[in-house]
């Protein structure tokens, strides 16, 4: 009988399962479920192991008492012996019905169909009442942060809604303006995401910045600066710079913006553009590497749904351009045989302009014919008298 028992013990050693972490790291990687969903199936792994350990405790008790002694298994043998079966003799339908007792046990339930029939098992059961109740409080505890970090946007919104609502009944203000906030708001409520991103791209190591940063931006980088010949791999690094420096600005359905030296990357929406209509991935602006304002052409936006633009700055990009100047130098030249190219085209552009304006005011002056004043007739109302008069 002891041998057995040393045998059921030697279960525990199970709990090097606990090691495991880099095991169940390596098994996270590759699969890209939400950290949310994996945590739940580890709360639920969790409690089938403990449910095991301590199945196979309350099961060591019908070994461990005299022949002959009561025991918690005898009521069910007595129920499968009217059906022909010796649960006695069948091990697996001993460790069914254990498990299934731990299982109500440690949540809570207590169908009370099986319970202790002598003093060793009352005392076992004792420490199972004991050990599942801390477990199971836990495991709930584990299991009600998960579900509220899955929440936790939806939350932050509700508040935010909640705080305009109030904000716009204190101020007053008219049905028009708060509907248009509302739908602003709803609207934008996936920005945040942006601002997510950026602080992940923080916590990357370098390496792996660059590399992310060169797959999301490379192909509007490469339309902005007008450069087929782009080497992404002597680029990394600039390009993860760029990325930190952009900011996302949102507008509403109706809006007006027009904004000097400064790229954008129209993330959502529908905008108006000139005469032209721009959709997602649209670039716009990549002339903001030009010093002359007058050579830059002017874009007037007009928001025709609600749009998410991306913009980047002149200043911050030539501070990129000028950190990186030791170890990245292409990116430098491109912008400056980029620049130096529109400056004279434009410039040339403008010249031929301002002459042909020239030119067509002399031909008007030559063409409009000098009246003296004294030809001049005279006003309505008035007669004319000859020098005799």
């Amino acid at each position: 009988t002891m041998i057995k028992v040393i045998r059921v013990f030697r279960l525990l050693k199970l709990t090097r399962l606990v090691r495991g972490s880099r095991l169940a790291q390596r098994l996270e990687a590759p699969i890209s479920l939400p950290y949310q969903h994996l945590a739940l199936l580890r709360c639920v792994f969790v409690l089938i192991i403990l449910c095991h350990w301590l199945a196979s405790l309350w099961a060591s008790t019908i070994l461990l008492v005299p022949d002959g002694t009561p025991t918690w298994i005898d009521a069910i043998a007595a129920m499968d012996e009217d059906l022909g079966i010796q649960t006695r003799d069948h091990p697996v339908r001993i460790y069914i019905a254990s498990f299934y007792f731990c299982s109500y046990t440690m949540t809570s339930v207590g169908y009370g169909d099986i319970g202790p029939k002598n003093i060793l098992e009352r005392i076992v059961c004792t420490i199972i009442v004991i050990g599942a109740g801390l477990s199971w409080a836990c495991v709930l505890g584990e299991v009600c942060a998960i579900v509220a970090e899955m929440n936790s946007a939806r939350q932050a919104f509700r508040q935010k809604m909640h705080h305009l609502n109030r904000m716009m009944g204190a101020q007053g203000l008219p049905s028009e303006l708060r509907k248009r906030l509302r739908t602003f708001f709803l609207q934008n409520r996936n920005q945040s995401n942006f601002v997510t991103h950026q602080q992940l791209l923080q916590d990357m190591s370098a390496q792996l910045q660059a590399e992310v940063c060169t797959v999301v931006n490379l192909p509007w980088l490469r339309k902005a600066l007008d450069s087929a010949g782009l080497d992404a791999s002597s680029m990394h690094a600039c390009i993860a710079d760029v990325s930190q420096e952009l900011h996302m600005k949102a507008y509403a359905q109706r809006e007006s913006f027009t904004d000097v030296q400064v790229l954008h990357i129209l993330a959502k929406g529908l905008v108006l553009l000139n005469t032209r209509v721009a959709t997602n991935g649209a670039v716009w602006g990549e002339d903001f590497v030009l010093a002359d304002v007058p050579l830059i052409q002017r874009f007037s936006g007009f928001a025709l749904t609600y749009v998410e633009v991306l913009c980047l700055k002149r200043e911050s990009f030539m501070t990129v351009i000028e950190r990186r100047r030791a170890n990245c130098p292409e990116l430098g030249q491109i912008v400056r045989r980029y620049c130096v190219r529109i400056a004279v085209f434009r410039g040339i552009l403008a010249e031929a302009r301002r002459l042909k304006l020239l030119q067509v005011q002399e031909e008007d002056q030559r063409t409009t014919p000098q009246i003296s004043v004294q030809e001049l007739p005279p006003p309505p109302g008035m007669v004319d008298l000859g020098p005799d008069d």
